[in-house]
């Protein structure tokens, strides 16, 4: 008893030595003054590596080292931010550059202790191996020479996986939840990391087929510690002590809280003796419960699958009858939307067209909440798919802010685009997706913000050989964010603010809908205030590369090098992007805020003898607009040669009769591009922008004669085509259809077949094969070219494939098509050469000058030349396209109402290869993407949005078209 005595309090000495408060730093002086010179200081940290740390869904900073970085900042008093949008090799990289200041969870490596100082390490775990549960025994890295391994990109395990057996057959995933994935379906057969990350995120994801199947040798301790970048020697002693200050229990709490298996700890003998003996005294207690509980224990595990598969089952039927009772609703609003359309098109009465007006604004709002619901049951039942094709990243965010314009302009808003030179113009991924994401952000953006302006943002925030990762910001000036309120934002059926609803409509789908799409394409999505006014909503996205990928920069050789260029604007944000794109054009830029500010600069400049060459005038300004302004610096500065362009984001027509009478020299729509920008400002300068390009010497008269089968059913584009061949002095038999094409070659001797691949009755595949098949002399001989569309990867296959000789898309370049069809008839070629450019100019020499005029979101310069040059054929093409195509969204809905999908396919096609031909770059891009949701034949949301979307930009330049062309669009 007296030994017991001893012992005991032996053990009470011990926890209270264990447990003892050491909470208080002792800082130096140099430490402390650094602290004040630095309040706060970059976290780096690995945005998916749970449970160790991660974002959250709402964009919080959580798991085990949260828990000491938060202990930290309080003890240090040093706000310790995270650093957000950016991958775990961004963090290393910045690490290296001394950027990053403390990086919260990192192991130690020989490579990393180059550019790192290492703390002490506060938790230490094992490195397994995962394989499938019906996967072979294995013991060990030495025996998977045969097999397909794989680890994490960035971590330490690539390193010491190599160095132990050099052999291996090693995949690399970008996170550890890509990994489990490919190991699940079978794609590998081993995959190794962290226990604590992929026990966690096998129970989170219900990977059911899974096991841990051994510690890797060497690697049963592997030690997190936080890195300092070795240029912070005074922020590592400061880090040391505040780790120091953390005591045992406080550590152990931090553990429990975040990570429920046994992370092994660093040898601490002091928590040894004091878990080790009461452990001792009641393990035979456990292990004799254990025996009675066990079977207990099984069956509730039972019952409880049962649950869960109930409840899962309950949750499909629910997503089930959401989607169908959705769409049952949607089909007669669409019907609603339809009839309005077509109602605004006859003779009304003026209160007639409102009460019109009224009736289409309130069903495109209840149309937008049942197509929300339609999305979210969708990703609820797991049907939501992404897909991965070629596309370009400008074209996309042109479209969707071109329908997005439309409403911010509603509320005087100005909305403006500031896009990084340096991403690279062509991406793979799913543009029609991330045109949603997009377009719902900044929906919501406009939706709360009375005032100011909405700002899209595209930074690229990490490249390599294959890959690049690209951050989309979206900034209003609107109402803000509550605290409160964030852990709700991306939560289903709710908003900011329960008032919100009735103020400011909407389904409160929106953003959870962006986040599980976000998700799906490999992403991330937060929320924060903006500095000052408003929020900021932020997405990082990965997209893989073309390999022909090009930088998004424009080579430009202006002549303006040195020129001085005013900027006038008073929205700050608006200013400062257009400096930056004409400083990017080499310009000496100078901003100011108001028309009176701009008049006492120009004026400087005169006495100072540095005068400006252009001005760039805001025309919605306080105190003068941009009119007023334009027409004091004409009276005052009459003498010098300055060139003045109007920015606006609320012009009408009206507007630009005013600023064309005050002296303007041209026009720029915000948001600004950098090539439109570039375009204007040579306008503006004498520099012509819309010639086409000098061409090779082409003999187009050496074809004259040869007799051609054009089969093609979409009528302007028979009267382009048409056009480009008769001028080379070909005879011209056109085919409406794949079948009139194969009668017509039966019944007619041709010298070469022009044939479009997707047609009514009979696609042209199908009847070159059935050509192909005649009983006629020289019929397998005859040349059968591709003219289409179809222009993505394996389409040149199939075309071959079916028999033809050779494939050109849509637009056709005139030399490209000569050049192709002279390559296909040698004996035609006669010797004269004869220059297309030079009959161009002969034809223009003969007939009076024709320009055609500038139409909002018309490339004229590539319409003009896919037409050869021809003004006048060019814009009755244009007039023909406003005339025929009006009515698209009405006639694309019927047809799918019918179940008619490949007619509003074709429909869609044709729209989408005419478009592209005369330059209207908005609806090729529009009319595309629903060609491709269309070829899925899926009725669901997102084929509503996309006809609705391709509708309403149809429109617009449909207008614009019909304004400018008003004699020829009679």
């Amino acid at each position: 008893m007296k030994h017991l005595k001893y012992i005991f309090a032996l053990y009470l000495l011990l926890i209270s030595l264990v447990y003892a408060d050491n909470t208080a730093i002792k800082l130096t002086e140099v430490e402390q003054e650094w602290i004040d010179k630095n309040p706060s200081i970059r976290l780096g940290i690995d945005p998916g590596w749970p449970p160790f740390e991660w974002f959250d869904s709402n964009g919080n900073y959580t798991g085990l080292s949260s828990g000491f970085i938060n202990v930290l900042s309080k003890r240090l008093g040093i706000s310790i931010i995270p650093v957000r949008g950016i991958t775990w090799n961004n963090v290393m990289t910045e690490a290296k550059n001394g950027t990053i200041d403390l990086i919260a969870c990192i192991t130690k490596s020989p490579k990393r202790s180059k550019f790192l100082n290492f703390t002490k390490p506060y938790a230490a775990y094992p490195f397994v191996l995962i394989t499938r549960s019906d996967f072979r025994t294995i013991s060990g890295l030495k025996e998977l020479t045969k097999d397909r391994v794989a680890t994490t990109k960035g971590y330490v395990f690539p390193e010491y996986i190599t160095s132990q057996n050099p052999d291996i057959n090693l995949t690399i995933f970008n996170t550890p939840l890509e990994g489990l994935q490919a190991l699940s379906l079978g794609k590998i057969d081993v995959y190794a990391g962290n226990l604590g990350v992929l026990t966690f995120l096998i129970r989170t994801e219900s990977f059911t087929n899974l096991k841990i199947a051994t510690l890797v040798k060497g690697q049963e301790r592997n030690e997190l510690s936080m890195g300092i970048p070795k240029n912070k020697p005074i922020l590592y002693s400061i880090i040391q002590k505040g780790l120091a200050s953390i005591s045992d229990k406080e550590r152990i709490a931090i553990r429990r809280k975040w990570v429920n298996f046994n992370i092994k700890h660093p040898n601490n003998w002091g928590i040894f003796l004091v878990w080790t003996i009461p452990i001792l005294a009641i393990s035979v207690s456990i292990i004799s419960f254990f025996i009675y509980t066990n079977r207990k224990l099984a069956n509730e595990i039972t019952e409880r699958k049962k649950a869960v598969a109930s409840a899962e089952k309950a949750n499909r039927t629910k997503s089930e009858f959401l989607a169908n009772m959705s769409h049952e609703i949607r089909t007669p609003m669409n019907v609603i939307l339809g009839m309005s359309q077509l109602a605004e098109d006859t003779q009304l009465s003026t209160l007639q067209l409102n009460y019109i007006e009224k009736i289409k604004s309130a069903a495109n709002s209840l149309l937008g909440i049942i197509n929300d619901i339609l999305d979210y049951s969708k990703v609820e039942a797991g049907k939501m798919t992404i897909e991965n094709i070629n596309f370009e990243l400008d074209a996309m965010i042109d479209s969707t802010v071109e329908l997005i314009g439309l409403q911010a302009s509603e509320k005087n808003l100005e909305l403006l685009t500031d896009i990084d030179p340096n991403i690279p113009g062509n991406l793979i991924g799913d543009p029609l997706r991330l045109s949603q994401i997009i377009n719902n952000l900044m929906s919501n953006a406009i939706k709360f913000t009375q005032k100011g302006s909405v700002i899209l943002r595209c930074e690229k925030m990490q490249q390599d050989a294959d890959k690049i990762v690209i951050k989309f910001s979206v900034y209003d000036t609107g109402i803000g964010i509550k605290e409160e309120a964030r852990n709700r934002l991306f939560k289903p059926f709710s908003q900011a603010d329960g008032s919100t609803t009735r103020q400011f409509g909407g389904s409160g789908l929106g953003l959870t809908i962006s986040k599980r799409l976000c998700e799906l394409m490999g992403g991330t999505i937060w929320a924060e205030n903006n500095k000052g006014l408003g929020a900021v909503f932020s997405t990082t996205i990965p997209f893989s590369l073309m390999k022909s990928a090009k930088k998004a920069t424009i080579k430009r050789k202006t002549g303006l090098k040195g020129k001085r260029a005013l900027v006038v604007d008073d929205n700050a944000d608006a200013r400062k992007i257009t400096m930056k794109l004409l400083k990017s054009l080499e310009f000496k830029v100078t901003g100011v805020d108001s028309g009176k500010n701009a008049l006492i600069k120009l004026h400087d400049a005169e006495e100072n003898g540095k005068i400006f060459s252009i001005v760039l005038l805001d025309w919605k300004m306080p105190e003068m607009d941009g009119i007023e302004v334009c027409k004091l610096i004409k009276k005052n500065f009459h003498s010098r040669n300055l060139k003045i362009l109007m920015l606006t984001a609320f012009g009408s027509e009206e507007i630009r009769k005013q600023a064309i009478n005050a002296g303007f020299n041209g026009f720029l729509n915000k948001p600004v591009r950098a090539s439109i920008l570039f375009d204007a400002v040579m306008m503006a300068f004498g520099h012509k922008t819309t010639s086409i390009k000098t061409k090779t010497s082409t003999n187009t008269n050496s074809l004259k004669g040869a007799k051609i089968l054009l089969a093609e059913d979409n009528q302007c584009n028979q009267e382009i085509a048409s056009g480009l061949l008769k001028k080379m002095g070909m005879e011209i038999v056109i085919a409406n259809n794949g079948k009139e094409a194969v009668e017509k070659v039966t019944s007619m001797d041709f010298d070469l077949v022009l044939m479009d691949i997707q047609m009514p009755e009979m696609d042209g595949l199908t009847a070159t094969r059935k050509i192909r098949q005649l009983s006629l002399p020289g019929i397998k001989k005859l040349p059968i070219i591709a003219m289409t569309a179809h222009a993505m990867k394996g389409d040149w296959e199939k075309s071959i494939e079916a028999g033809m000789n050779d494939h050109i898309t849509k637009p056709v370049d005139p030399e490209l098509l000569y050049n192709t069809i002279k390559k296909h008839l040698p004996k035609h070629i006669h010797s004269q050469p004869t220059d297309i450019t030079s009959q161009s100019k002969k034809r223009e020499a003969k007939a009076p000058q024709v320009t055609v005029p500038k139409i909002d979101g018309i490339n004229i310069k590539a319409g003009l030349m896919y037409t050869d040059n021809d003004p006048e054929f060019y814009m009755q093409m244009l007039s023909n396209l406003a005339k025929d195509y009006k009515d698209i969204e009405v006639r694309v809905r019927t047809e799918v109402e019918k179940n008619n999908m490949e007619a509003a396919v074709t429909l869609a096609h044709s729209l989408k290869g005419l478009a592209a031909t005369l330059g209207v770059d908005p609806v090729k891009t529009a009319a595309a993407e629903l060609e491709a949701l269309l070829r899925t034949n899926k009725r669901d949301l997102t084929l509503d949005n996309s006809i609705a979307k391709l509708g309403k930009i149809n429109k617009k330049i449909s207008s614009s078209i019909i304004d400018s062309l008003p004699l020829l669009t009679k």
